[in-house]
């Protein structure tokens, strides 16, 4: 049974553990799965110190607004040429800043609110929530679409440029 370091986001929690991997990548797991077991889970409220431990632990995917990607890329012949779009997304409490890909042929944005599972990814993504502070997550996240309230295409890196720096870019948080 292969396993990866997962870290995701609900509304009031970060949990994390080792995600039990049921496909070749974990954003095909994902999109394949209405639930999430993990092994050595941690769950810690945003809002508090409450902690809880489980050695197995299952929830419902929808549960998750943000799962952070890991592991490998997944198999070199299955990656085709994207064209990048810049993104600032806000899913729930949480404000997203990434860019989405597309195969060159396709609208980016559509392809984003319209692919097969909840599960969006968004490389080089920078997450902002009050609870959480500010987050760099260097190989990206998956977003879920179902808590997707607004996905804005953008022109510039000034917010992750002002993140990064340690200055908050004037976003309003939801």
């Amino acid at each position: 049974m292969a396993t990866l370091p997962f870290i995701g986001y609900s509304e009031d929690c970060r949990i994390a553990g080792d995600y039990v991997l049921t496909g070749d990548r974990l954003l095909e797991s994902l999109n394949s799965s209405d639930e999430i077991e993990l092994l050595g889970a941690s769950v810690d409220a945003l809002s508090g110190p409450e902690h809880l431990e489980r050695p197995t632990l299952r929830l419902a995917a929808s549960e998750f607004l943000i799962i952070e990607l890991s592991g490998p890329p997944g198999d070199p012949g299955r990656h085709v040429h994207t064209q990048v779009t810049r993104v600032r997304a806000q899913v729930g409490p949480y404000l997203v800043e990434g860019e989405v890909h597309a195969v060159p042929s396709a609208d980016p944005m559509s392809r984003a609110l319209h692919r097969a599972g909840p599960f969006v990814p968004v490389t080089r993504a920078v997450v902002a929530g009050d609870a959480i502070g500010i987050v760099r997550v260097a190989v990206g996240v998956a977003i879920n679409r179902m808590h997707l309230s607004a996905l804005d295409e953008i022109d510039d890196y000034a917010s992750v440029d002002a993140i990064l720096a340690g200055r908050r870019p004037g976003w309003v948080l939801g």
